[in-house]
């Protein structure tokens, strides 16, 4: 069990990692909404979690079930928990009241045993932790040792003057006994216990971080300690005997420092059965790196949080495979039914792992993201779990076998970034390479509201897949039918994704058939045209403003805009003036004289239900193939939350990376029929070598990732709330007095007009972009120009994938309604002319305001595919 939380707010979540099995599932998360000031796992056969809060400690199983909480008012009304520790069979809790320090001891049912006035002040103390059942305190240029579950005196040291800044304690606390304080350039190690108490055993120069090392078969805590010297030419890890003060080499590196990045912690150093060491260092940048011997082995680039602490909270052990289930059951017996039940094979325990997260010190009071697991891969399978840890759905064992052997055997140097001659990897990509290190975009998403339609956070494993080995291969063709040798795995990969696109929307392959190839939606579009029309045909499609797409034959009355209305005919039609629904009857009677060729149904911000059997009549009636463009909502087709075009259409298109969450692609299905009996070749020419060259691999390996998951009962539930949180945010709006168009919405966006305020899109969308808040400006039925559109388009999907519900888009609503007050306020100071607006903006206090509530609001939210 992996436990997180926030030094700021308490944002406490828990994951399972299964060996072998990635990190795991999301087991329980709850927000309290304040600080939680100590996380303790408990020791021996209790296996719950201590959680401790300002005016109560609570604790919890495996499960996230609460079983006992204590009240800081039973001591005192004026009384704070503090920070607790455990032993094998008590917890003792750590209180400040306004006569001192009170520590209270109870048995793991929560049963008081005894109460303790400690002997020591806590007031002044600007820095503490627990230790080995001791408070330890860092304070007035001082340190001392005070037990809190334990017998023996308060020890005390003063302390030499901190070359850098300030003394501050090092926050780990695994190893007994023994801890450590930095100042940035040197560190000191302190031990207390015994016959010596309190006293120094070592102070080290460069050395910028220090961590906790555990033995192999050992379920205690070893006793040595982890020190990582920053040199100028790389890292080194050394291990110190506390008792001795000796230290051994462990790893070490050339090419990779462990400040670079900024101020560093070493979280975990795993010593192999083979003597080698494995170790995982947290930087300031977010970034976590592996390291073993004297290799990277991983980096991972979250963006997010700062690791603070990685405790080990149960052992991974071995049983004796040649005495199989009699000695397996005996090391079981003692365990929980919910280890037992995780177990990956008979002769491996789950391993539980403690992981403390602090926000990012710029944001003090802001909450805590989930972060994907610390540990370090052990294997190729472990590394293959790896890299797609984060992912709900998993790779599935095929694309994961596939990727594995175009990795080789050792994938977990073959897929990494490099680490040769001087200087990190990123410092020689220079300032592209500074700005990937930073993450600024994933942090920008992150602190964001993201409401564009057409947008989405996709899994960990699609971005894996996207940065895999599959991208290097040219495979120009169909699987089978390769213009390039070599294919044989790339032939295995898309044909899984074209089984998996039509299980997904629940067709069977001998009456349709699908192309995976297309580069994107709008590709996907031209290739049907060029596939089943000749040059200029007569086409029709909703027009723009009235929520259609540019590639349906847009055009303005000077300008032919798209390039289906250069190369075709191409005449709109349009949602009804009033209702602002697809007006049938004028579409009917505009075709029955057009004749057109080909009807396309689908659109890019229209709000409501499609009725595609509508389209079809009257495509029949002038002759015409019938076409559906599903790119907003194939994610609702697939899960039945939007009726399927399937019945009633001759050809499908959509992208991947919209509602459906996957990379960024398009997908062509096609119906078997006398009326083109040739439909698969013409689609499949004119995809290439007509419009495109090689397939995009990648995308491909990675669309097969996520149309596994779309296949799932959980997705079928995201795209439920989906539909229901776009639901509260119009009722939301219109609740505070707001147009939108056709008054509401059936799906996953909403188009609100903006005319009735004397606004314009552009501008809506420019306060809302000050204040961290994503979503674009949208032509609405009547505008003349695309360019100063009078509305702005809002979706759900990203939001929802964050974990947003009904209650958080009434206050995206809120949010929303505030931008258009401001931006109400600055036109009417500053005149209509987008300019003199935009100028504005940067100054403008409640602008600042808003962005700083938005993003503070924002960041508490999980960030998919990490």
């Amino acid at each position: 069990m992996r436990l997180l939380r926030s030094v700021g707010r308490g944002l406490i979540s828990a994951t399972a990692r299964r060996p072998g099995r990635g990190t795991g599932d999301l087991s329980w998360q709850r927000d309290y909404g304040e600080k939680v000031s100590d996380i303790v796992p408990t020791r021996g056969a209790a296996q719950s979690v201590l959680l401790v809060r300002e005016k109560e400690v609570e604790s919890r199983n495996l499960a996230g079930k609460i079983e006992w909480q204590l009240s800081a008012k039973d001591l005192s009304p004026e009384a704070s928990y503090i920070a607790a520790t455990t032993s094998e069979n008590s917890v003792c809790l750590l209180a400040s009241t306004k006569a001192g320090a009170v520590v209270q001891k109870a048995d793991f049912s929560g049963k008081i045993l005894e109460k303790v006035d400690a002997d020591f002040e806590l007031r002044s103390a600007k820095d503490a932790m627990v230790v080995d059942a001791h408070l330890v305190v860092l304070a007035d240029g001082a340190l001392s040792v005070h037990p809190i579950c334990a017998s023996g005196e308060s020890q005390s040291i003063e302390l030499l003057k901190a070359k850098s800044g300030s003394w501050r304690l090092q926050p780990w606390q695994q190893t007994k006994g023994v801890f450590a304080i930095t100042d940035g350039v040197s560190t000191s190690v302190f031990s207390f216990g015994g016959s010596a108490g309190l006293r120094q055993l070592k102070s080290l120069d460069q050395v910028a971080v220090v961590g906790p090392v555990f033995g192999v078969s050992d379920d205690e805590t070893g006793q040595l300690v982890a020190l990582a010297f920053a040199k100028a030419e790389g890292t080194q890890i050394q291990l110190m005997d506390p008792a001795s003060g000796n230290v051994q080499p462990a790893v070490s590196i050339t090419g990779y420092t462990a400040t670079e990045r900024g101020e560093s912690q070493l979280l975990l150093v795993h010593e192999l059965r083979s003597g080698e060491h494995r170790a995982v260092i947290s930087a300031a940048d977010h970034s976590l790196v592996g390291i073993q011997s004297s290799k990277v082995i991983w980096v991972r680039e979250e963006g997010l949080a700062t690791i603070q602490q990685a405790d080990l909270y149960s052992r991974h052990t071995t049983a004796d495979k040649r005495s199989e289930d009699k000695s397996v059951g005996a090391q079981l017996a003692n365990l929980p039914a919910h280890l037992a039940e995780l177990l990956k094979a008979p002769f491996e325990i789950l391993t539980y792992l403690s992981s403390v997260i602090m926000a990012r010190r710029q944001r003090k009071e802001t909450g805590l993201l989930l972060l994907p697991d610390a540990t370090v891969p052990f294997s190729s399978e472990d590394v293959r779990d790896f890299r797609t840890s984060g992912c709900p759905n998993k790779f599935s064992a095929e694309v994961a076998d596939l990727l594995i052997k175009i990795g080789g055997e050792s994938p977990s140097i073959a897929w990494q970034q490099p680490i040769v001659g001087s200087g990190s990897y990123y410092a020689r990509l220079g300032a592209a390479g500074k700005l990937l290190s930073r993450c600024k975009e994933k942090n920008r998403q992150m602190r964001c509201i993201e409401l564009i339609a057409s947008e989405n956070f996709t899994s960990r494993g699609v971005m894996e897949c996207l940065g895999s080995a599959l991208t290097n291969k040219y495979s120009e063709g169909q699987p089978g039918n390769r213009y390039y040798g070599g294919n044989e795995v790339i032939d295995k990969v898309e044909n899984l994704c074209k089984s998996r696109a039509l299980k997904a929307f629940n067709l069977d392959e001998k009456d349709w058939g699908v192309n995976v190839q297309p580069y994107s939606g709008s590709p996907a579009n031209f290739a049907v045209y060029t596939a089943l029309l000749p040059p200029h045909s007569r086409v029709m499609g909703l027009d723009l403003p009235s929520g259609g797409h540019l590639t349906h034959g847009y055009y303005t009355a000077k300008k032919k805009i798209s390039a289906t209305s250069i190369y075709f005919e191409s005449l709109p039609y349009r949602v009804h003036p009033e209702t602002g629904l697809i007006d049938f009857d004028e579409l009917r009677k505009t075709a029955l004289v057009f004749r057109p060729d080909m009807i396309l149904c689908g659109a890019s911000a229209y709000p409501r239900i499609i009725d595609f059997a509508q389209f079809r009549r009257i495509a029949d009636e002038v002759g015409a193939i019938l076409m559906a463009d599903i790119a907003h909502i194939s994610g609702l087709v697939a899960t039945g939350e939007h009726p399927s075009p399937f019945e009633h259409c001759d050809v499908v298109t959509t992208t991947t990376h919209k509602s459906l969450r996957g990379p960024r692609a398009g997908m062509i299905f096609f119906k078997y029929s006398e009326k083109i009996p040739d439909i698969k070749e013409r689609i499949d020419m004119a995809v290439f070598p007509a419009l495109q060259g090689g397939p995009h691999n990648h995308q491909i390996g990675a669309l097969a990732v996520q149309l596994l998951e779309v296949d799932s009962p959980m997705f079928k539930e995201y795209a439920k709330q989906v539909k229901a949180n776009a639901k509260t945010l119009a009722d939301t709006l219109m609740g505070k007095g707001h147009k939108l168009a056709s008054d509401g919405t059936d799906n996953h966006l909403l188009l609100w007009d903006l005319r009735p305020h004397g606004l314009t899109g552009s501008k809506l969308e420019k306060i809302c972009e000050a204040a961290s808040i994503t979503l674009n400006r949208n032509a609405v039925h009547g505008d003349a120009s695309a360019l100063s559109p009078g509305g702005v388009r809002v979706g759900a999907p990203a939001m929802t994938t964050r974990g947003c519900t009904q209650e958080d888009f009434k206050k995206i609503g809120e949010f929303l309604d505030r931008c258009c007050q401001i931006a109400l306020k600055i036109q009417s100071e500053k005149g209509k002319k987008l300019k003199d607006f935009e100028a504005a903006i940067p100054g403008y206090a409640e602008v600042q305001t808003l962005k700083r509530e938005v993003e503070e609001w924002a960041v508490k939210f999980g960030y998919p595919g990490l």
